[in-house]
């Protein structure tokens, strides 16, 4: 999608007796900037047995040197 990548992502672990005690989830977006700097930002929550959730949010700048 030209210059823009946007990212989903899924995860669970098995820790007690094969239930999955564990999930998380996200979602981002890049914009690339030039050849060599992109910009992001990206959001995820997880929940697992012994809390309700948590979530953070994240932005930034990547530069390859």
């Amino acid at each position: 999608m030209g210059n823009n990548n946007f990212v989903v992502k899924y995860g669970q672990t098995d820790w007690r007796d094969g239930y999955p005690t564990s999930t998380v989830w996200g979602i981002g977006a890049e914009h690339k900037l030039s050849k060599r700097s992109t910009a992001y930002i990206g959001y995820a929550t997880s929940d697992d047995m012994y809390d309700d959730g948590k979530s953070t949010f994240s932005a930034g700048m990547i530069h390859n040197f």
